[in-house]
């Protein structure tokens, strides 16, 4: 659901013979305004998943976001002066900010042409603050600040045929509750902090035994430094499906709530559960689990044209669960 849309910018994106190909209706068609920025976003959207453009978060903390490149960001960004600069006429008067947490704070900012607005309902959707997707260029990057020149500014939306679209970051997550094989677990018991001691001294590689009988996993691999996951596994049921899964398991060698710094250089280990053929990427830790880890999630789920689903397993849910199966 796009709320800017800079048509040029997409055309480079495109290619002209492309963009020109695209099924637009004429003008004088009621909704043809609607209906030709619906074409052109979806045509962006297929461009970026055919070129696997990396999100702006996961390059900034490998170190690889540069100047010109193209990328996106599925965040909460707060934005200025939209109705201000497109009343005013002011080119570039409209701004949007965000600060990430990527173990460091990462100022993303950028400014753009109210006059480029999709309707009067961007309005609402570009003001203050607001979880959007936005694509574009990168064209300044320092150690702490980038800014960027919008292409698109959108909602993200899964389409479900028959039934009302709903947020895709609504979508892509997965809750414990969920799973099937966790069936009987009392997800609603009130716990507390302190109730966190016990794991405290339950290793690592025991939880990861637990989980893998709990789910009827036959097969649980040795750690090892190179490895990408720390169990792999078909059996996680949802609603009747299966999915394929790569789970990253974090003990009480980190008793603390977990950070992105927790998971590897930059964040590393998310980035590797990613590299796999996995439907769902989960983390489960001994304790809470911060903002940060599941924002960067959710934004390797949302991955234009490899959409899955993520799974966070604290502390909290890792009692209630292992406590039913009697492995606590």
């Amino acid at each position: 659901m796009p709320w800017f849309l800079h048509k040029e910018l997409a055309v480079t994106v495109l290619g002209a013979e492309v963009a020109m190909g695209l099924p637009y209706v004429p003008d004088s068609h009621p909704f043809a305004k609607g209906i030709n920025n619906d074409t052109l976003c979806q045509a962006l959207w297929d461009a970026t998943s055919d070129r696997a453009v990396p999100s702006g978060a996961s390059e900034i903390m490998a170190g690889r976001l540069r100047a010109g490149d193209l990328t996106w960001f599925d965040d909460t960004f707060w934005f200025k002066d939209v109705a201000k600069s497109f009343e005013s006429g002011s080119p570039d008067g409209a701004r949007f900010h965000n600060k990430l947490d990527l173990g460091h704070t990462v100022s993303i900012s950028g400014r753009f042409n109210a006059a480029r607005i999709t309707s009067d309902t961007s309005f609402a959707n570009l003001k203050g603050r607001s979880p959007v997707f936005i694509l574009g260029y990168a064209t300044s990057v320092g150690a702490d600040e980038v800014t960027l020149r919008p292409i698109v500014i959108a909602t993200l939306l899964y389409d479900r045929p028959g039934v009302f679209p709903i947020l895709m970051r609504e979508r892509v997550r997965l809750w414990p509750q969920e799973v099937a094989e966790f069936v009987g677990v009392d997800f609603d018991k009130r716990l507390f902090q302190k109730d966190l001691e016990v794991l405290k001294g339950v290793p690592e590689d025991r939880v990861k035994h637990a989980f893998a009988n709990i789910l009827g996993e036959p097969e649980t691999p040795k750690d090892w430094g190179g490895e990408q996951f720390d169990l792999w596994t078909d059996r996680i049921t949802v609603n009747g499906e299966r999915y394929q899964a790569a789970i990253a398991f974090k003990g009480p060698a980190k008793f603390h709530p977990m950070t992105i710094a927790d998971l590897g250089k930059n964040g590393d280990q998310i980035d590797r559960l990613a590299n796999t053929a996995a439907d769902v990427l989960i983390v489960q830790h001994c304790h809470s689990v911060r903002a940060p880890v599941v924002n960067m999630l959710r934004t390797y789920a949302v991955q234009p044209g490899r959409t899955r689903r993520y799974m966070v397993i604290d502390g909290y849910d890792t009692i209630r669960i292992l406590s039913h199966f009697g492995h606590l």
